[in-house]
């Protein structure tokens, strides 16, 4: 996982820095416990890795990240799930 994430990171950068700089900040292994505890839930090893890399997109970003599709939060996406 580690590798693929390494890279996605260099792909993004080199072929798309529009996206790339509304890329959010990893999530630390304290947010990672407040999120699990907030939803009574394990988060998967793979999930924390995804999101150990980048914490989704910001709000106001217009790009795609895969397929028209955007990377959004963990948050927002254990809100949504």
């Amino acid at each position: 996982m580690q590798q693929t994430l390494a890279t996605l990171d260099s792909y993004i950068q080199n072929l798309r820095p529009e996206l790339y700089i509304d890329l959010q900040s990893s999530l630390s292994a304290e947010e990672f416990r407040a999120l699990e505890q907030q939803y009574d839930m394990e988060i998967p090893q793979n999930l924390k890795a995804l999101y150990r890399w980048k914490n989704g997109q910001c709000n106001t970003s217009c790009e795609a990240f895969v397929n028209n599709s955007t990377f959004i939060p963990l948050e927002e996406e254990l809100d949504t799930a």
